[in-house]
């Protein structure tokens, strides 16, 4: 098993944890919309 380089790591957890929070905004405007409507 090979392990990834560090730097090849970090973008990786950016990249999770923007989608992670993307989703979760996504979800909030949806919420918005919802009590609007």
């Amino acid at each position: 098993m090979k392990t990834m380089p560090k730097e090849k790591m970090i973008t990786f957890m950016i990249t999770i944890v923007a989608r992670i929070s993307f989703l979760t905004a996504m979800i909030d405007i949806g919420d918005i919309m919802l009590v609007l409507v």
